[in-house]
C-alpha cells in the first residue's frame, strides 16, 4: 500500500505542478475543452486540489503509516478512533472498488 500512495503521489504532484505552472492549458489540454462544464475557468483551482490532496496528502499518510505518529489534526477527522489515523487517512485517498 505505501508504494501504491506513492505512486499516486508522485503522479499527481507532476500533474498538479503542471497545471499550477500552465494554468492556461498545456500539451493540447485547453480549458475550453477540458473544463466546459465546470466552474473553474482555468487549471489553477483544479491543479492546486490535485497537487494537495492526491500529492501531499499520501505522502503524510505514508509518513503516518511508517511512523506512527500522533497529529492531533488528522485524529479529528479519523472515523475510527480505536485505530492509528494514518489508516482512516489512507481511506480517503484511495479509489473506492467502484471508482475502477
Amino acid at each position: 500500500m505505501v508504494g501504491l500512495l506513492l505512486f499516486l503521489s508522485v503522479g499527481a504532484l507532476f500533474g498538479g505542478d503542471a497545471f499550477l505552472l500552465f494554468p492556461e492549458g498545456w500539451m493540447g489540454m485547453t480549458p475550453e475543452l477540458i473544463l466546459q462544464h465546470s466552474p473553474f475557468k482555468n487549471f489553477l483551482i483544479p491543479g492546486l486540489i490535485l497537487f494537495v490532496v492526491l500529492g501531499l496528502m499520501p505522502v503524510f499518510v505514508v509518513w503516518g503509516l511508517l511512523k506512527r505518529k500522533d497529529c492531533k489534526l488528522a485524529q479529528m477527522v479519523n472515523i475510527y478512533p480505536d485505530m492509528h489515523w494514518s489508516w482512516s487517512c489512507l481511506l480517503y485517498t484511495s479509489p473506492s472498488p467502484r471508482d475502477s
